[in-house]
């Protein structure tokens, strides 16, 4: 005789006896018929425990169904958890925006939605789902309403924007055997929160469940990416004007970010703001904030005075201000003097004129002072400036010579000094022996010239210069 019981729920083997019977459709607990059953107590009969095959393992039927309750209790608390759809925001207009903000503090409009600072969502749309973290410091938008458009968001995420991959979350358990028939129940949700290779376990009876994730890793702006997510980065954050920003991908892989660049941004300054400067007033261009003082009229008639204007470059390369004279004149009851060398000098101011532009040395300049007085301009030199010109062939050298050497067996020393007579100078100077100018008495080893050569006609260049 053969007794029969089912436990839902479970698929299984049995083993009775000599034969083995597998059965599909549930679980079939079956006593081998050489078995004898208890019927009542005191007929000396011992009832054999049934034993059915459980996930690989054979166990009683009393602690396989015990399995399958706790495997049972673990996927009830799976299905209970709350559901959050993120994507529910994408077709809430712009009015509702500001009442449609979800779990995660975004907010969502026609054709996109939004990731507020510092947060991360998941945006599941057009077959494609993304986990998108935001780094920046303010919110970003996600265009939403075509496939092409959320694909293009994806290809080429904006600055400070990390994406990671979603994957369907599922509800994964094993059993164990512990040994002595008694087993042993984990069950965990695989790719939690639809995160790629994220854990979260529910039950861990065996002290086996997944090792955590791995770690996210920190962004040098603020805020993570979590594992397997990119990022671009960009070298700095703002450049000069007609330079170029440079990014890299950074990859989180447990923990460790990639790459080197550290902003989470780059801009491109604006070309510098200038302003044209009239060519009245000297042309070119000022920065902003430069200035350039114009006058109103170039000339007045006393007892009016000229009047000025400082004009200021704004930052809209405009020049405030509009007069455009470079300098003003006063006409009046004096009349201005005008100069030898250009320029007017007013009435009752003096000024040093020089009586030639250059003097060869040892001349010097000549200068006087010459006064406006009405119109009229005192003294007659006529030049601005003068120079001296150092001519150095005029000078009245001389030659000295040293006699060294011995005389009757005596050391001696001796000196001669011969100087240029009157129109003549002195060659370039000249130092070693002479003997040109050497007596006959006596032992003479050399004379010895220490200034000036030889006497020479004095040129017609040197007239005047001594």
């Amino acid at each position: 005789m053969t007794s029969l019981l089912k436990l839902t729920g479970a698929a299984g083997r049995r083993t009775a006896g000599a034969s083995t019977m597998t059965v599909l459709a549930g679980l079939i607990l079956c006593v081998p018929a050489h078995a004898q059953v208890q019927n009542g107590p005191g007929d000396g009969q011992v009832e054999q425990p049934v034993m059915v095959e459980f996930h690989g393992h054979t166990v009683t039927e009393a602690e396989a169904a015990a399995a399958q309750a706790r495997i049972n209790a673990a996927q009830a608390q799976y299905n209970s958890r709350p559901v959050v759809d993120y994507n529910a925001l994408a077709t809430t207009s712009p009015a509702q925006a500001s009442s449609a903000t979800g779990p995660d503090g975004s907010l969502g409009w026609v054709g996109g939605t939004s990731v507020m600072p510092g947060t991360e969502r998941i945006v599941d749309i057009h077959g494609m789902c993304r986990w998108i973290n935001n780094g920046n410091a303010s919110a970003v938008y996600v265009p939403t309403q075509s496939a092409d458009e959320w694909s293009s968001f994806i290809g080429t995420a904006p600055p400070g924007v990390g994406l990671a991959a979603c994957c369907n979350e599922t509800f994964q358990y094993e059993v164990q055997d512990q040994g002595g028939g008694s087993l042993c129940v984990t069950a965990w949700v695989q790719n939690d929160e639809r995160r790629c290779g994220q854990t979260e376990t529910i039950t861990d009876e065996c002290g086996s469940a997944p090792p955590p994730p791995d770690p996210p890793c920190a962004l040098p702006w603020g805020g993570s990416i979590p594992h397997g997510a990119t990022i671009t980065a960009w070298q700095d954050g703002n450049v000069p004007h007609g330079n170029s920003c440079f990014s890299e991908t950074r990859a989180c892989n447990a923990g460790t970010l990639s790459g080197s660049y550290q902003n989470a941004s780059c801009t491109v300054s604006p070309e510098p703001v200038t302003c044209p400067v009239p060519a009245s007033l000297g042309g070119g261009t000022l920065n902003v904030g430069g200035t350039v003082t114009a006058w109103q009229a170039a000339s007045v008639t006393a007892p009016a005075t000229c009047q000025s204007q400082v004009r200021t470059c704004q930052a809209d390369g405009s020049l405030s201000g509009s007069w455009t004279a470079a300098t003003c004149h006063v006409f009046g009851g004096e009349i201005d003097c005008l100069l030898p060398w250009d320029g007017l000098l007013p009435h009752g101011e003096s000024v040093t004129a020089w009586q030639a532009s250059s003097v060869n040395a040892p001349a010097s300049c000549v200068s006087e002072t010459r006064t406006c007085n009405n119109g009229v301009l005192s003294g007659s030199y006529g030049n601005q400036s003068c120079s001296v010109i150092p001519n150095t062939t005029c000078q009245p050298y001389y030659d000295v010579y040293y006699r060294i050497g011995t005389l009757a067996g005596s050391p001696m020393i001796d000196t001669m000094e011969r100087t240029c007579g009157a129109g003549e100078v002195a060659t370039a100077a000249v130092v070693g022996n002479n003997s040109d100018y050497a007596p006959n008495a006596g032992s003479i080893d050399s004379w010895v010239a220490s200034r000036g050569g030889n006497c020479v006609p004095r040129p017609a260049s040197c007239d005047g210069a001594f």
